[in-house]
């Protein structure tokens, strides 16, 4: 749980209108809100005493398909070219994707340091890739771009 969450109580016991208006609280105030808070805000809707029995009874096979269907939203959304509806559908897609790491018991933030950190690897790569023939990022065209980075995917597949 995020330290100002502890501070503040949030998820300890609250209902669900409770902390969803503590969250919103905390927005309003220009606060940003994190993962962490994500992570707390499902725990309040798993709770079985004061949470969502909608929530309670999913598991990580129930959930799975919500999140490819907002991944398929976001691509419809920027399909469409709609930056609004883009920006409520990452919102939804990022809390269905924090939802299936919790119900699989895995650390979302931990996982978001380790697709950092593979990111990192594998746009060194691109760069390594690219001055061996004598190119910087900024002479590659898209195509050398796009061919570097999948080959820097299949060396760790």
């Amino acid at each position: 749980m995020p330290q100002d969450s502890q501070k503040s109580g949030f998820g300890t016991g609250q209902s669900v209108p409770e902390a969803i208006a503590e969250l919103n609280a905390k927005a309003g105030s220009g606060q940003p809100l994190t993962i962490a808070d994500l992570i707390v805000l499902m725990a309040v809707l798993r709770n079985k005493e004061h949470g969502c029995p909608w929530d309670v009874e999913q598991d990580f096979a129930s959930i799975a398909p919500y999140t490819i269907e907002e991944a398929y939203e976001v691509a419809d959304a920027i399909a469409r070219g709609d930056l609004h509806d883009l920006k409520d559908e990452l919102g939804d897609l990022l809390f269905a994707a924090t939802n299936l790491a919790r119900h699989l018991g895995l650390d979302a933030e931990a996982a978001l340091r380790r697709a950092n950190t593979k990111f990192e690897r594998r746009f060194r790569r691109v760069e390594s890739s690219l001055a061996t023939r004598g190119r910087e990022l900024h002479d590659a065209d898209l195509a050398e771009m796009e061919a570097a980075w999948q080959a820097a995917k299949a060396e760790e597949k």
